[in-house]
């Protein structure tokens, strides 16, 4: 009998980090995160459809090509994303940098704007 719950609970815990290390956000998606985030914000701030979707994928555009932007921490169970905003607060922007925690496909402000 203690031998059964040793497995049931082996097997538990196997299939939690396995599921855990399959959902980890990679890059891309953290770049998608945050294209959108900006398309929200844009909205919110009263521009159109169309002024969203520039600003979009423009952002999008920007994370896919300057990979030194954004570092990414894999733990293979979550990922820490980290935004250095120096060079917005450079131009006056008051801006923390921010981190972000990726986990089960899904992000988190840790620090930062939120």
């Amino acid at each position: 009998m203690q031998n059964k719950r040793k497995y049931i609970i082996l097997s538990i815990l196997t299939f939690i980090i396995f599921f855990l290390v399959l959902t980890t956000p990679k890059q891309k998606d953290f770049d998608t995160y945050l294209s959108d985030k900006v398309r929200n914000y844009t909205l919110n701030m009263g521009e159109d459809n169309q002024t969203a979707s520039i600003f979009s994928g423009l952002t999008f555009y920007i994370l896919q090509n300057n990979s030194d932007l954004i570092e990414r921490e894999n733990y293979l169970l979550f990922s820490i994303f980290k935004i250095d905003t120096s060079l917005i607060r450079s131009f006056g922007g008051d801006i923390d940098d921010l981190v972000i925690l990726g986990i089960l496909g899904n992000f988190f402000i840790l620090k930062g704007v939120g």
